[in-house]
């Protein structure tokens, strides 16, 4: 279907001291660096002005579903990703589409989208060289093909497109969508990934009905008070470092989505 080339061509020529450059670039593109900052930015954004606690609530939904998307179209297809022979670095999973690519875009894209400071214009130029600098830098470590990346970033692109138009006059779709996507996911991977990501969208979804009425309070949360993010995140992540039966997953999925949307309004 693929053929090595634009991937083996990119990977044949990086010089092997370009590699940690290349490593760290693209972890810009890792889902959990999206796990933590969503969740910082819902907490803290209204406070500094940079999100409004409508928009810091959105912008958490659609990354919540953005995760799912990816869980759920890599098992669609289930394409395999380039040969060992080519890959600088050790990637697990299929490859199609880049997880990277279609994360970012639904990180970066909604962030340009929903800040309140600085020009739209902008916003959207930066984000858009961050995914473009992260899909070429997957294509120069050999962990994926062109059509990879460039279907990453379409899917993507539509998913934030259609989320944030669907909860522009009701928050909690942002919520409705991810659990709509992150339940595929589930009907496709009965898997650790499918199942945590799903139970976060389920608890996110709750959460933001119990919350939505107190979420100005948002703007009043303390910059010490993130620290209460620590155990959630630990909860949430477990399934994803240890194995775990996948009821277990799920309820830490569940606990994640919850605490991170209510917990700061109550503080």
């Amino acid at each position: 279907m693929h053929g090595t080339g634009v991937a083996d061509a990119l990977a044949g020529t990086v010089p092997e001291g370009l590699v940690p450059v290349l490593r760290a670039l693209t972890a810009l593109g890792d889902p959990v660096l999206f796990l933590v900052a969503a969740p910082v930015l819902y907490w803290l954004g209204p406070r500094y002005d940079l999100l409004s606690p409508d928009r810091a609530a959105r912008l958490l939904g659609v990354v919540v579903g953005g995760l799912a998307l990816v869980v759920a179209l890599k098992t669609l297809f289930g394409v395999h990703r380039p040969p060992a022979s080519v890959s600088l670095v050790h990637a697990d999973g299929y490859g199609f589409p880049s997880g990277h690519a279609t994360g970012a875009t639904v990180f970066y894209g909604a962030l340009a989208a929903l800040l309140t400071v600085g020009r739209r214009r902008t916003r959207y130029a930066a984000a858009a060289v961050v995914v473009a600098v992260i899909a070429v830098t997957r294509l120069a470590l050999g962990v994926h093909y062109l059509a990879d990346v460039l279907a990453g970033v379409v899917a993507g692109g539509l998913y934030i497109a259609l989320a944030l138009e669907l909860s522009r006059s009701r928050t909690g779709n942002a919520f409705a969508i991810a659990l709509g996507v992150a339940s595929a996911a589930v009907v496709l991977a009965w898997t650790m990934e499918a199942v945590t990501v799903f139970g976060a969208a389920a608890g996110g979804t709750v959460g933001w009905q119990v919350a939505r009425h107190r979420a100005n309070r948002l703007q009043n949360v303390s910059p010490s008070s993130v620290l209460a993010l620590a155990p959630l995140l630990a909860v949430g992540g477990l399934p994803l470092a240890i194995a775990l039966p996948l009821p277990v997953a799920t309820a830490a999925g569940i606990v994640l989505g919850f605490g991170v949307v209510w917990v700061p309004t109550r503080l």
